[in-house]
Parts: structure tokens; C-alpha cells; sequence
């Protein structure tokens, strides 16, 4: 009877477990700037940031599951370069492009994504999708 019990207990812990593997984080289409955090000298990095997103309909296009092209100036400006090659995980955002590579720790809240870029004063990039 002990056997039986524990052996029904056994499979009820196990049937209640929960997967926890979600495979690899995807996110595509593009996604404007919404928000960012400075460090110092806030009207100097504000206006460099507005001029370099200014008159483009998105800063960030993920094409596909690898491929990442930031509008020209803000890419330039920010991560020397505009066309990358991505991986996401559930922390990190890493970008690989001609000359340089990036590692970008992020949070993610619903679909809006906080990149800590932490360049020219500017620590956070808060990037949300295009509707």
C-alpha cells in the first residue's frame, strides 16, 4: 500500500512539473525608440539622440531571426556601424557586425525592450515595436 502511494505521489509531482525550456528569444519587424535614460550632460546626448533618430519611420528593423539593420546615422552614431548580425537570449543582445561586436544586456517588459547600451551618456534604450 506504502509502494502504491508513493509511486501515485511520484507520478503527480512528476506530470506537475513544468517545462521551463522555451528555446531561443525571437523578436522581428521594426521597433522605434519610445524612451532613454542618461548619465550626464542630459540637453547634449538629447538632442545628439532625436538628431539621430529624427526623420526615419523606425531606428531598428530585425529582418529575421539573425539579421539586424539600425537606421544609418543612430547606428553610426551609437554602435559604429548599421547592419549586424543578432542573437538573443533572455538577458543579453549580442550584435556582430564588420568591425565591432556588441554585448547588450536588456530587460524585457511585454514587448518593449530595454537596451543598457551605456554609450556617449546614454545608458538605456528603450526600443518598443512599430504599430
Amino acid at each position: 500500500m506504502q509502494k502504491t502511494f508513493l509511486i501515485v505521489c511520484l507520478l503527480f509531482v512528476c506530470s506537475c512539473r513544468q517545462d521551463t525550456k522555451t528555446g531561443p528569444l525571437k523578436i522581428s519587424g521594426q521597433y522605434v525608440v519610445g524612451g532613454f535614460k542618461v548619465k550626464n550632460d542630459i540637453e547634449k546626448n538629447t538632442k545628439e539622440l532625436i538628431s539621430a533618430t529624427g526623420n526615419a519611420n523606425y531606428a531598428f528593423n530585425f529582418i529575421n531571426d539573425e539579421a539586424l539593420q539600425i537606421v544609418p546615422k543612430l547606428g553610426m552614431e551609437y554602435f559604429s556601424d548599421s547592419v549586424f548580425q543578432y542573437r538573443l537570449t533572455d538577458k543579453t543582445l549580442y550584435l556582430l557586425g564588420k568591425n565591432n561586436e556588441y554585448i547588450i544586456p536588456y530587460t524585457r517588459n511585454g514587448g518593449i525592450l530595454n537596451l543598457y547600451i551605456n554609450k556617449k551618456g546614454i545608458d538605456t534604450l528603450q526600443i518598443m515595436p512599430l504599430r
